[in-house]
């Protein structure tokens, strides 16, 4: 059985789902039937728990698939999942995700909405909540994992990155900014498959991925997830979902992201600056343009 060979660590809402899915479509990969396993994410509540229903979701794996791989947005985010990948495959590479957090915290918001891990629906509400769920209050009786709700932690990509390379040579790491998925995804592709020594390829098209989504009837969407959930947890494979899927497509529809108050996008700003600060010395990019409240833009210039 071929193991993974490469992971996708995250971080969420940061166009996994989409490069997930390019990657899988190249003759040359095998992807895990299920996107997100979250085995090696053993100091949250892990996906699937036990190692031989992990391994079966990549059985099928041929000698066709140079390389294997898996994306668990929650890797990035947890203390052990790395440590834990290293043990169990020492040459593995490894690419993350990443974009703006004042974004990606509303973001990450409105998709805890969506399945049913978040029961407030107003993002600064639940900003203001954190500090009473770390003391386990307010949580939400279908939350997978309270520490989910600190959108803070949870979004600070800077550190997580630093402790990525520290585990790691950032040679074996390939840094992804989901601006550049908006401008120019064709390329950010192909280094991706030079970083996986893969031979060039391009699919049909580069259609982005897991729009923001609410559902019809709520109700209806807690009993499938519930399902599902549990399915997953057995190591089921996603095709076997069957008519959970079916419903879920019926009962959800898109709908436009919520915007940031000027008020919310400085307090973000304001919370995030060093973390900014410290991706942008990691990665040796310029995230200036980050900023968009001129005192938080200020006050991050004057330290850089």
């Amino acid at each position: 059985m071929k193991k993974p060979t490469f992971f996708i660590l995250g971080a969420p809402k940061c166009g996994t789902t989409s490069m997930a899915t390019w990657l899988s479509q190249h003759p040359n990969v095998f992807f895990s039937a299920i996107k997100e396993p979250h085995h090696f994410d053993t100091d949250h509540k892990p996906g699937i728990k036990d190692l031989a229903s992990y391994e079966r979701l990549f059985k099928d794996a041929g000698d066709a698939h140079l390389q294997v791989g898996e994306a668990s947005v929650r890797y990035l985010n947890s203390d052990m999942a790395v440590r834990n990948i290293l043990d169990y495959s020492p040459e593995a590479k490894f690419i993350v995700m990443v974009r703006n957090p004042v974004e990606m915290a509303a973001s990450l918001h409105e998709q805890y909405v969506f399945t049913l891990n978040e029961d407030v629906e107003s993002f600064e509400k639940a900003w203001r909540l954190q500090s009473a769920r770390a003391q386990g209050q307010n949580i939400p009786l279908r939350c997978v994992d309270p520490k989910h709700l600190q959108y803070g932690s949870y979004c600070s990509l800077g550190r997580q990155l630093e402790r990525l390379f520290g585990a790691v040579s950032p040679s074996r790491v390939r840094i992804v900014f989901m601006e550049d998925l908006n401008t120019s995804a064709g390329e950010v592709y192909q280094s991706l498959l030079e970083f996986l020594e893969l031979p060039a390829w391009q699919p049909d098209s580069f259609v982005r991925l897991n729009a923001a989504k609410q559902w019809k009837n709520k109700l209806l969407a807690t009993l499938v997830t519930l399902a599902v959930r549990a399915k997953i947890a057995m190591g089921l494979r996603a095709k076997s979902f069957g008519v959970g899927t079916a419903i879920s497509k019926w009962n959800r529809i898109e709908r436009p992201r919520a915007t940031l108050t000027p008020e919310m996008r400085t307090i973000l700003e304001d919370y995030f600056r060093e973390d900014i600060l410290l991706l942008s010395r990691l990665t040796g990019r310029d995230l200036g343009h980050w900023f968009q409240s001129s005192r938080s833009f200020q006050r991050s210039d004057a330290q850089a």
